[in-house]
């Protein structure tokens, strides 16, 4: 997209905006100068609703979103959809390591509220997967949920994945606790999720076991072939 696209994308914004701020309270947003902050003309709901138009304003706080007149908004507008463009244009690699390096400073506050794993979802759940190792991530969790872990429910859509009646009850209430020692790869067959399994043997020979029991690990034996 050329300059002169950016600045016409630009306009029509700023000219919608405008028409949508008139047919709510016919009040016209100046376009320079900076805006009095004690008397902002952005009420909650046009700025709720400029945020969702414009995505990049979740990095900036409401005083600095009133305090800027709307021009100025576009052109950070305009300036975002150019590195984007650029960084579209670079080679994969670089750009993977580029988004590596911002994560230092890529800080997202995440607000209170109401999550109950099924009915509500708290968008907390939908932040971006954690980059570090899965040693740090397990230590955090460890720390959070402590050695019990909470509470395990069997109700997760594994058939999304391709792994509908993989995991056995067993498997689900040992999955649930950071601290456990007793998982094995028999809890995730799905050959054993319509039995019981025993455990009366030690854990050295369950190991074992695990790998010379297993259907999957038996056609996936070279000797097998």
């Amino acid at each position: 997209m050329e300059d002169e696209d950016l600045a016409n994308v630009a306009g029509e914004a700023m000219e919608y905006i405008q028409d949508e701020q008139a047919r709510a309270g016919g009040v016209n947003i100046p376009t320079g100068g900076v805006m009095d902050i004690n008397n902002p003309i952005l009420s909650d709901q046009d700025l709720e609703s400029l945020r969702k138009r414009l995505p990049f304003l979740a990095d900036f706080s409401d005083q600095f979103i009133r305090s800027r007149p709307m021009e100025s908004i576009l052109k950070i507008e305009t300036t975002s959809l150019k590195i984007k463009q650029m960084e579209q244009s670079r080679d994969h690699e670089d750009r993977l390591a580029s988004n590596k390096l911002a994560l230092e400073n890529s800080v997202v506050n995440v607000p209170a509220g109401q999550d109950n794993r099924w009915s509500k979802l708290h968008r907390g759940r939908f932040l971006p997967g954690a980059a570090c190792s899965a040693a740090k991530t397990w230590l955090t969790a460890r720390n959070y949920l402590g050695i019990g872990g909470t509470n395990a429910i069997g109700s997760y859509d594994m058939a999304a994945v391709g792994l509908g009646g993989f995991v056995t009850s067993k498997g689900w209430l040992e999955l649930h606790n950071p601290g456990s020692s007793r998982i094995s790869l028999r809890m995730f067959s799905i050959n054993n999720c319509g039995s019981r399994m025993s455990s009366s043997k030690s854990d050295k020979d369950d190991r074992l076991e695990d790998i010379l029991e297993t259907g999957e690990f038996k056609l996936g034996c070279p000797r097998n072939k």
